[in-house]
């Protein structure tokens, strides 16, 4: 495997936990999602996890605060749900103080969500706002015990313990006002703990979801349905430092495309073997691969890498050369990859 399908496999399989629209998929990739979603901790054990390590390097942590999240806070932002550059929630990093790295989805698709990790990957959580359970349902699996009544700020909630992507974990699911459903996954060590992570979390604010990028221009029929942005904890609060992003984009037909952007790595030799380029996009050196994973590839974008592809395999075809193409074109960048509030407040239009 090369280095780009390594880490590209990486990112998509850290993604397909997400809830997955079946109206869109079908049931047949919702079973997918959840085979892949259970795979990426045993790719974790060889590949994931080494990533996360080099990525997630121990870093002195500031003092932990709610202001701490790392994105720009959002003024107002409409129902949770229905706008992909805003989450609906906050964390507390004064519970979550050994939190390394976080990564936001926001999304049109009816849900938010965010996980946390560990700087040595030995625990993450994941926490979701969905406007349908059905969705929570999805992303939470079928491998798990028997559910006992608990609270989580004076609202009834349900905890069980399961499996959820090989690792032990608990489940707690609550509805904080009516309509909206609440799901934390946490593998950590006590119920106790989870429980407080979840009273912890902030639902009296909004924060965007933003990314180092923007598509100017959404090609005709296209939307923009989900933001995706990872950053880590630096010394200083409120200054995280960029790790990745990815912009999804529906296509007409209802195939989500995908935006990735990682730092650049155009120096690895493994990255400079594997690259082959043959054509220049918005005056960067690109390859359009015709193998696996198929899709329009920079090593270098700027200060970034930049993969353009289907979002499911089994959709490859359906994004062509031109349309990727048409997509990088009308991409800016931010130059300043450690700096949110610097940059577009919406990654799209």
């Amino acid at each position: 495997m090369t280095d780009l399908e390594t880490r590209l496999t990486a990112t998509l399989t850290a993604r397909a936990d997400r809830p997955v629209s079946t109206d869109a998929l079908g049931a047949a990739a919702v079973r997918r999602a959840h085979i892949v979603r259970r795979r990426r901790r045993a790719i974790g054990a060889a590949g994931l996890a080494a990533v996360l390590v080099a990525l997630f390097a121990v870093v002195r942590l500031p003092a932990p605060g709610v202001g701490d999240n790392g994105l720009p806070v959002a003024a107002g932002g409409g129902e949770v749900g229905t706008d992909p550059s805003v989450v609906h929630f906050a964390l507390d990093y004064g519970v979550l103080d050994k939190t390394v790295a976080t990564e936001w989805v926001s999304s049109s698709k009816g849900y938010e969500k965010a996980t946390v990790y560990d700087g040595e990957n030995r625990w993450w959580v994941t926490f979701y706002l969905a406007t349908d359970e059905a969705i929570l349902d999805r992303a939470a699996g079928d491998d798990h015990g028997a559910e006992e009544p608990s609270t989580v700020n004076g609202e009834p909630a349900l905890l069980r313990e399961g499996f959820y992507d090989n690792a032990r974990a608990f489940e707690i699911r609550w509805e904080p006002r009516p309509g909206v459903h609440a799901m934390l996954l946490a593998s950590v060590n006590t119920a106790d703990f989870a429980l407080q992570v979840a009273e912890s979390i902030r639902l009296d604010r909004a924060l965007r979801c933003v990314m180092p990028l923007r598509l100017t221009e959404l090609p005709p029929g296209y939307r923009w349905v989900e933001c995706q942005t990872r950053v880590r904890r630096t010394p200083t609060a409120g200054q995280p430092r960029w790790i990745h992003s990815g912009l999804t984009v529906e296509q007409p037909g209802g195939t989500p495309v995908l935006i990735w952007t990682i730092e650049r790595r155009a120096a690895d030799p493994s990255v400079q073997a594997a690259f082959h380029p043959n054509r220049t996009v918005a005056g960067w050196p690109a390859e359009w691969r015709t193998t696996s994973p198929r899709g329009l590839w920079f090593t270098t974008f700027g200060p970034m890498e930049l993969f353009v592809c289907a979002l499911n395999p089994e959709d490859a075809d359906a994004l062509t050369e031109a349309e990727a193409t048409r997509l990088a074109t009308h991409l800016e960048v931010s130059r300043n990859l450690d700096a949110p509030s610097t940059w577009p407040t919406r990654a799209a239009g």
